[in-house]
């Protein structure tokens, strides 16, 4: 699990700081957890219950982090935008296959013929051959 801050100061200068990455060996993530393994890593910042007002998570919409019990139950809690347009875009403009006399056809865009919709996916794929040259070429931090 990974804490990061974000926030603005009074000059509105932003910043973003990992606080606490610590690897969850449970086999089960359930959303009380996550609340409890997310709550340790703030006193090691000493964050205490007193201040939770005061602050907003933004996490994945999964039930281990949006739970009644949860993370929700003691913080301000929104669903990471993100994510929503991630898990649209992949149900959206996944790539598919078919099978055409028992042989498998190369991976294609289901609504690739949609008017103006080339353009979005041949976006989309010159921005995941971006993502893997830097992975590549370590330039990813």
């Amino acid at each position: 699990m990974s804490i990061t801050i974000h926030y603005i100061d009074e000059m509105f200068n932003l910043y973003a700081c990992t606080l606490h990455v610590k690897p969850v060996e449970e086999a089960r993530h359930t959303a009380e957890m996550v609340m409890e393994e997310f709550s340790k890593g703030l006193v090691v910042f000493k964050v205490m219950a007193n201040m939770y007002q005061q602050i907003i998570v933004v996490s994945d919409s999964g039930s281990n982090c949006c739970g009644a019990n949860g993370i929700p139950s003691a913080f301000y809690w929104l669903a990471c935008l993100d994510h929503k347009l991630a898990t649209v875009l992949t149900t959206v403009v996944n790539k598919t296959t078919k099978m055409e006399n028992g042989v498998k056809s190369k991976p294609f865009y289901r609504y690739k013929d949609i008017q103006h919709m080339l353009l979005l996916f041949m976006l989309i794929d010159a921005c995941k051959k971006l993502v893997e040259y830097y992975n590549c070429v370590n330039l990813q931090s």
